[in-house]
């Protein structure tokens, strides 16, 4: 026989939660704060990283269109820039082909540095993305959690027994997803705040070897 109990008090409490959110995230957004609807994160949201914040060298117009001219420029964007590369190690590859330039030395640093800018800008924007993209899906599943939990609250008679069972199984379900999705918002917040302070890390780098 299937067991006709209503749902647990600890699925009852962790539906609550989700219901909140769902209220939250619905709730009107003022025009100002529309494109933070779907950022989920304590910091405010900056879709893209200017140069003026953290560079102070020569100006960047010729050198945003012609740092992918620069075979070795590009190739030390793509180590610098990765996060693979521990930011020491980058710094220090950075300091070296400083040390080793001639002429053109800070024509070539300022290129490094608008490829770095566009490089680290480009991958923030996917992962912003990426963000906004995890934020609509979990107010997509709390809204199911609340609709199911909506089903689960109404009368049940006997012929209904095999699917309350298996909404309440949904639930369970539902509400584990969302809960361990919830406690990865920490590490994807961090990613676009990392990018950022290695951009001006490699930054004060370079302006360091500028002459």
């Amino acid at each position: 026989m299937i067991d006709p109990r209503p749902v647990p008090t600890r699925i009852r409490s962790s539906l609550a939660l989700a219901a909140s959110l769902v209220l939250l995230l619905a709730a009107p957004v003022r025009a100002e704060e529309a494109q933070d609807a779907d950022w989920p994160c304590a910091q405010r949201l900056v879709p893209e990283l200017s140069a003026a914040t953290v560079w102070a060298g020569p100006p960047l117009d010729d050198a945003l269109a012609t740092w992918q001219d620069d075979e070795e420029v590009v190739r030390l964007v793509g180590e610098a820039s990765a996060r693979s590369v521990p930011l020491d190690q980058a710094r220090q590859k950075i300091a070296a082909f400083a040390d080793g330039l001639t002429a053109d030395r800070d024509a070539r640093l300022t290129r490094l540095f608008a490829g770095l800018l566009q490089t680290i800008n480009s991958e923030r924007s996917s992962i912003i993305a990426g963000i906004g993209r995890y934020t609509r899906k979990q107010r997509a599943l709390a809204a199911r959690i609340e609709q199911t939990g909506s089903e689960l609250d109404k009368p049940a008679d006997q012929s209904d027994q095999k699917t309350r069972s298996q909404l309440q199984q949904r639930q369970e379900w539902d509400i584990r997803i969302y809960q361990d999705r919830e406690h990865s918002t920490k590490y994807l917040c961090q990613q676009p705040v990392d990018l950022e302070q290695r951009l001006f890390q490699l930054a004060r780098v370079i302006q360091e070897k500028l002459q």
